[in-house]
C-alpha cells in the first residue's frame, strides 16, 4: 500500500472539510444578516403606517360631539327631528333603555352614540361626513355605530312582536270602523312583502336581481293596524318567490311567527296562497284587486268596483293597505334604506333593516303625535313606491290553478271568503 498516495487523498478529505465549515459559517452569517434587514425592513414599514395613520387635526372648532347633541336637544324641537327623525322625548326615553346594552363609554355619553347610530340611518351618512359632525375619528365612528346596532337588535327581539293578547280580542281600529265592523272582525294583521337595495359583490349579485331590476333583499313583514312591525324576515336574496318565504316563516318554529289562532287570520296579498288563517283576494284576469287599480290616475278619486268579488278585494285592499302605509312611513324615515353603502357587509345589511324597523315600532308606541305616522293615517297618504312589483303581473298570473289540488284549509278560507263577501254586498 503506498502510503504517500493515502497521506495525499488524507489532506484532500481535509481540505473539503475545510471549505465546507467555511461555506457553512459564511451561509449562517448571510442569512442572520438577511433577517436582521427584514426585520429592519418590516419595523420600517410598521413605522411608516403608523405615521400615516396618525390623524394630522386640520379642525378648529372647539365645538364637540356632546355639545352638538346639547345644542340640537335646546333648540327648535324640529331641529331634532330633522337630525334624528324623531322628537326630543323619544330620542330621550330611547337613550335610557340601557338593559339592552346602551350604556355610555370613558368618554362619549349614550346620547352621543345613539346620535351616531341615528344620523347615519336617518340620513344614509358615509363614516367620513359623521367624522365631521361628532369631530371623532373614523374608527370610533365604525365602532360605536355598531355596538348600538347590536344593542338595537336586541330590543328588536322585545319590540317587533304582537300583543300578547293579540288573538283574544277585535282591534280597536277595526272595531271602531263601520267600515269592517263586523265584516273583519277576526282580521289580526296584514302580512306582504318588501324590497330593500342591497350592496353585493358582483359575482352574488345575479341572485339578488329579480323582477324589479335592482339589487335588493326580499323582506316579509307582518303589521297589525297601529303600523306596528309584529314579524320581520329580512336577508332573502331578490329573486326568492314570496310564497317560499312565507311557507318556510310559517314552518320553522325558532322564527317564533305570530300564528293566527282559532277564527283569526292575517289578509295577505295575492302573491301569498289562500289557506287557513290567512285570507286573500279573489284573482283572476278580469278582476280588479290592487288598490292602486281602483284609483283614476294619480287622482284620489275611486273607480266603482264591479261585481261581488271586485267589491271584497276593493274592501280588502283597503283595509290591507296597513301594511303599504307602514313600509311606507318605515322606508321614509330611513334614507340608509334606499342606498346601503358599499362597504356594509351583507349580514349588517340585513341587521340594519330589522333594527330601523325596531326604532319604528318604538317611536310608534312612545310618541301618538309623529309626523310621518299622522301623516300616513291621513285617507289621501300614497306610499311613495321604489320598486313596482306588480308592473310583471299578467292575466296567467293571475288565474287560480285549476290543476292545484285544494286541501281543506285552502277550502276552509274560500268559504270565509265567500261568506265576507255576502255580508259585504248585504251591508253596502
Amino acid at each position: 500500500m503506498d502510503i504517500k498516495n493515502d497521506e495525499k487523498y488524507l489532506d484532500t478529505d481535509s481540505d473539503d472539510t475545510k471549505s465546507y465549515d467555511e461555506y457553512k459559517e459564511n451561509w449562517l452569517e448571510e442569512e442572520k444578516i438577511w433577517k436582521l434587514l427584514c426585520g429592519l425592513a418590516i419595523q420600517g414599514m410598521l413605522i411608516s403606517h403608523a405615521l400615516n395613520k396618525t390623524c394630522t387635526c386640520v379642525c378648529t372648532s372647539s365645538r364637540t360631539g356632546a355639545m352638538f347633541i346639547q345644542e340640537i336637544l335646546n333648540d327648535h324641537p324640529r331641529r331634532c327631528y330633522e337630525a334624528f327623525r324623531l322628537h326630543v322625548p323619544v330620542f330621550k326615553m330611547l337613550c335610557s333603555v340601557t338593559h339592552y346594552g346602551l350604556k355610555p363609554t370613558r368618554n362619549l355619553p349614550v346620547e352621543e352614540l345613539v346620535a351616531i347610530f341615528l344620523i347615519t340611518s336617518a340620513h344614509g351618512c358615509g363614516n367620513r361626513l359623521v367624522q365631521e359632525t361628532f369631530i371623532l375619528s373614523a374608527e370610533t365612528i365604525h365602532r360605536h355605530f355598531y355596538a348600538i346596532l347590536k344593542a338595537v337588535l336586541k330590543l328588536s327581539k322585545d319590540i317587533i312582536k304582537p300583543k300578547a293578547n293579540y288573538n283574544e280580542e277585535v282591534l280597536s281600529q277595526i272595531l271602531n270602523n263601520c267600515r269592517y265592523y263586523p265584516i273583519f272582525k277576526d282580521c289580526i294583521g296584514a302580512i306582504d312583502k318588501t324590497h330593500v337595495k342591497v350592496s353585493v359583490r358582483g359575482h352574488e349579485q345575479a341572485k339578488y336581481i329579480g323582477r324589479i331590476g335592482y339589487i335588493t333583499q326580499n323582506i316579509m313583514a307582518a303589521c297589525d293596524f297601529n303600523m306596528c312591525f309584529i314579524f320581520a324576515w329580512a336577508g332573502w336574496e331578490g329573486t326568492t318567490h314570496d310564497t317560499r318565504i312565507f311557507t318556510e316563516a310559517l314552518r320553522r318554529p325558532e322564527l317564533n311567527f305570530p300564528h293566527p289562532m282559532d277564527d283569526k287570520y292575517y289578509l295577505i296579498d295575492v302573491g301569498y296562497p289562500n289557506t287557513r288563517g290567512y285570507l286573500a283576494l279573489y284573482k283572476g284576469t278580469n278582476i280588479l284587486y290592487h288598490l292602486l287599480d281602483f284609483r283614476r290616475g294619480q287622482t284620489s278619486a275611486i273607480c266603482a268596483p264591479k261585481g261581488a268579488k271586485e267589491n271584497f278585494n276593493y274592501y280588502h285592499s283597503s283595509l290591507r293597505n296597513v301594511i303599504e302605509r307602514t313600509f311606507g312611513v318605515w322606508k321614509d324615515r330611513w334614507a340608509l334604506l334606499k342606498d346601503m353603502h358599499v362597504k356594509l357587509p351583507y349580514e349588517t345589511q340585513v341587521n340594519i333593516v330589522l333594527a330601523s324597523m325596531a326604532i319604528h315600532n318604538y317611536i310608534r308606541m312612545k310618541d301618538n303625535t309623529d309626523e310621518a305616522f299622522r301623516r300616513a293615517q291621513q285617507d289621501s297618504y300614497k306610499p311613495q313606491k321604489e320598486f313596482d312589483t306588480h308592473a310583471s303581473s299578467n292575466g296567467n298570473e293571475l288565474d287560480e290553478d285549476a290543476n292545484a289540488r285544494r286541501s281543506d284549509d285552502d277550502l276552509y278560507m274560500s268559504a270565509v271568503r265567500d261568506m265576507i263577501t255576502r255580508d259585504i254586498m248585504r251591508y253596502k
